[in-house]
């Protein structure tokens, strides 16, 4: 019987560590699952995700007041990052004017750098192409400038 035991706590031992790296290795961070706390943790270390996901608790009032102020800023330093949901839903907030004022040339410029990214790509030329068609031909040209002379910041 103890040899019995032996092998299978030995193949156990051998099994174990392969299977919990195959296991850590496909997890990812639900990050809408994360208290606000633990939000802020990540954001502090500069996980781009995390921020877009404080922005976007921000913006709609989940798990903090509705604040559309702060919901851009972290939509901001999300998409400053490369984030491409952040750069949508900026792109959403300029050319709406929620939290900010309106701006086509910086929701175009947003949206353009946002369609690069799959995720949004239907979306965010979707919502360029309409505003696009109530812009000049000029400010159109600054946006799509602006969004070619964008750097992420890391």
């Amino acid at each position: 019987m103890s040899s019995r035991i032996t092998l299978t706590l030995g193949l156990a031992l051998l099994i174990l560590p392969a299977f919990t790296l195959l296991i850590l290795s496909g997890l990812q961070t639900n990050y809408e699952a994360l208290t606000i706390v633990e939000l802020r943790q990540l954001t502090e270390q500069g996980d781009a995700e995390a921020q877009f996901n404080l922005g976007y608790r921000y913006e709609v009032g989940d798990g903090v007041p509705q604040d559309f102020q702060k919901a851009l800023e972290w939509y901001h330093v999300s998409a400053d990052q490369g984030h491409a949901g952040a750069q949508y839903f900026l792109g959403n907030m300029y050319a709406a004017g929620t939290g900010v004022a309106k701006n086509k040339i910086q929701a175009l410029k947003w949206l353009d750098l946002a369609s690069s990214d799959r995720s949004v790509r239907a979306l965010a030329i979707r919502l360029a192409d309409d505003l696009a068609q109530l812009m000049t031909p000029e400010d159109v040209s600054k946006a799509k400038r602006l969004a070619i002379e964008w750097k992420p910041k890391k």
